[in-house]
This record gives C-alpha cells, structure tokens and sequence, in this order.
C-alpha cells in the first residue's frame, strides 16, 4: 500500500522549525502532549508530513490567536476525527 504524498514522512525537524518558525523543542513538546503523532526512523529522528505541518499551524494559530490550551486542542482534534 502505497503512502499518500501528504502523509509521507519527508521533513526533519530542524526543516519544520525553520519553514514555521517554531522552536524545535516546541515541536517535541506538541508531541509529548499528544497533539501530533510523528514518524520515526529506525534511528530515533522525527520526520513529519505535509499533513503534520499542516496540523503544527493549526495548533500555533490556535494558540497565539485564540488562546487555547493544550487540552483544548486535542478535544477539538478528537472531535473532528470523530466527524470524520
């Protein structure tokens, strides 16, 4: 089965960081609070897809403009995914 385009895992952290100005630590932080799932290759690094990107800008919009927290965020995400 092949992996769509948005989904493969293409880009490292540092890459991410820099394309949306976020500190990589930050990048880490979103994933140990369970708001992103990121791939791993066989040597520990994080690569993230277009889609993650996409997901990592919706939880820095929701953040900085909306102010919500973490818990927020993965309620909104787990109801979206319900809707799905």
């Amino acid at each position: 089965m092949a992996v769509a385009l948005d989904d493969k895992p293409l880009f490292t952290t540092g890459v991410v960081s820099g394309l949306l100005g976020i500190n990589p630590k930050t990048l880490i932080n979103y994933e140990n609070a369970g708001l992103l799932r990121v791939h791993r290759t066989m040597t520990g690094r994080r690569l993230f897809s277009r889609r993650d990107i996409l997901r990592i800008l919706i939880i820095k919009y929701l953040i900085n403009k909306k102010d919500v927290c973490f818990d927020g965020i993965k309620l909104t995400f787990d109801i979206l995914r319900e809707g799905e």
